[in-house]
């Protein structure tokens, strides 16, 4: 269904990890006609599927409970062997400085 102002709605996380105590919520909200979740503001409302909806946001959603690590996306992938040819590809395209601190938060697909 329809996201309705204010509205808390558990992630999927909490519902594969039946061992959390306290499960992490999103939290929807309007504000002057525009929709947020968790202070990100959407891009996209209710696009249905023929299994649910889908909220699109503007940005990535970290979970408050997990500590993130200091090496950004790039000092990662340089110490990571696999990821050799994300390494070319973003040094060939002249992006590690984009994808580097401050900048982000990224999702590298």
């Amino acid at each position: 269904g329809s996201i309705k102002p204010p509205q808390q709605v558990p992630t999927l996380l909490a519902t594969l990890d039946q061992s959390r105590s306290v499960p992490q919520l999103l939290k929807f909200f309007q504000t002057d006609g525009q929709w947020f979740v968790n202070n990100v503001k959407l891009a996209g409302t209710d696009v249905t599927a023929s299994n649910g909806v889908i909220q699109v946001i503007g940005s990535v959603l970290v979970p408050s409970n997990i500590g993130l690590p200091s090496a950004d996306i790039v000092q990662t992938a340089v110490s990571t062997p696999i990821l050799s040819t994300l390494v070319t590809a973003v040094t060939t395209a002249n992006l590690a400085a984009a994808l580097s601190q401050p900048n982000g938060p990224f999702v590298v697909l």
